[in-house]
């Protein structure tokens, strides 16, 4: 571990991320009336993801599981890949939850937010 991941881990911590350095990699783009979110999620289904909005709490989890091994004695010599579950928060304020567009394509997450005056609870179904 380089500087850079403790880094990454600490500041993780203190923001909400609960994930290993370089999942949920996150792009945000403020527009006038909405926000452009887009996240990488490489090998994660979308019926894996979930996406919910409280207030101005943006939380994506991820289910990360390994694929199913035949039924016969394996050796595993080795195994870098995470299992479990994964969990980001972003502080979006402003947002109408009620209206947030969710798209998985090639590993990557793609929300759409649209701004709102009031602040709303909602969960988000994945396209």
């Amino acid at each position: 571990m380089n500087i850079k991941d403790v880094d990454n881990t600490i500041n993780g911590f203190f923001s909400g991320t609960i994930a290993p350095v370089g999942f949920f990699r996150t792009n945000i783009v403020e527009y006038e009336t909405r926000y452009e979110m887009s996240c990488e999620v490489p090998g994660v289904a979308k019926e894996n993801l979930k996406v919910e909005m409280d207030n101005e709490k943006l939380s994506i989890s991820a289910e990360l599981t390994l694929p199913e091994f035949a039924e016969e004695k394996y050796v595993m010599p080795l195994c870098e890949r995470t299992t479990g579950r994964l969990q980001r928060n972003y502080r979006l304020p402003n947002v109408d939850a009620t209206k947030i567009v969710a798209t998985h394509k090639d590993g990557v997450l793609y929300l759409t937010l649209p701004k709102l005056g009031k602040m709303q609870s909602a969960n988000i179904q994945i396209m």
